[in-house]
C-alpha cells in the first residue's frame, strides 16, 4: 500500500512538473500596475516640464500567443490595456496648464529566455497608443478650452515570468515616449510603469 501512495504521489508531482513549464500557447491575464508620467511643453523657445504625475493602482489586461523554440527560446506577440487616468499641471502666469493622459493601449512582440523550464526572462518592443488633453487648448488661451491628442510612442519592456501549472506569475516595468512637432511648437510626453499581473495558458 505504501509504495502504492508514494507512486501516486510520485507521478502527481511529475504531472504537476510537467504542467508548470513555460509553454508555446495563448494567454489572458489581468493585473495592476503603478505608473507616472512626466509632460514638458515648448515654452519661450525651450521645452520646459509641466510636471509629473503617477498613480497608486490601474487595471492591466493583456493577452497574446507565445512560441517556444527548443528548449529555452520563445517569441510571441501581445496586446495589453491599461485604465485610469494620470494629470500633470503647472502654473504659468495666472493660468494652470493641465495634461490628462486616459487609458493606454499597447501591440508589442516580446522574446525571451526560458531558464529551469518554469522561469521566463523577457523583453518586449511594440507601440503604445495614448490620448492627451490640455486644459487650456493652448499656451495663452484662457480655460476651459481642452485640447485633444492621440499620441503614439515606442514601447520597450523587461520582465519576468514564473509558471506553476497553468497559471504564470508576471513582473515587469515598461515605458514609452517621445516628442513631437518642432520648435516652437513641439511637445514631449514621458511614461513609466511597473506591472504585477497573474495569466492562465491555454
Amino acid at each position: 500500500m505504501r509504495i502504492l501512495i508514494f507512486t501516486l504521489a510520485v507521478s502527481c508531482l511529475t504531472a504537476a512538473g510537467a504542467q508548470a513549464q513555460i509553454q508555446s500557447g495563448f494567454q489572458l491575464g489581468a493585473g495592476i500596475a503603478s505608473n507616472g508620467q512626466e509632460t514638458k511643453e515648448n515654452i519661450g523657445g525651450t521645452l520646459q516640464k509641466l510636471g509629473t504625475a503617477k498613480t497608486g493602482a490601474a487595471l492591466n489586461l493583456y493577452g497574446g500567443y507565445d512560441q517556444v523554440f527548443g528548449e529555452h527560446w520563445l517569441v510571441g506577440i501581445e496586446a495589453g490595456a491599461l485604465t485610469g487616468s494620470l494629470k500633470s499641471s503647472k502654473v504659468f502666469g495666472a493660468t494652470t496648464y493641465t495634461d490628462k493622459t486616459n487609458s493606454e493601449f499597447d501591440l508589442s512582440v516580446r522574446g525571451g529566455y526560458v531558464a529551469g523550464k518554469n522561469l521566463l526572462l523577457f523583453a518586449r518592443l511594440g507601440t503604445a497608443v495614448t490620448e492627451i488633453q490640455r486644459t487650456p487648448g493652448d499656451i495663452g488661451v484662457p480655460p476651459p478650452s481642452t485640447r485633444s491628442k492621440t499620441f503614439t510612442a515606442p514601447l520597450v519592456g523587461l520582465g519576468a515570468e514564473y509558471a506553476f501549472g497553468r497559471w504564470s506569475l508576471r513582473g515587469e516595468l515598461d515605458s514609452f515616449g517621445k516628442t513631437t512637432g518642432t520648435s516652437p511648437n513641439n511637445y514631449q510626453l514621458s511614461k513609466g510603469r511597473l506591472l504585477i499581473g497573474l495569466a492562465y495558458r491555454f
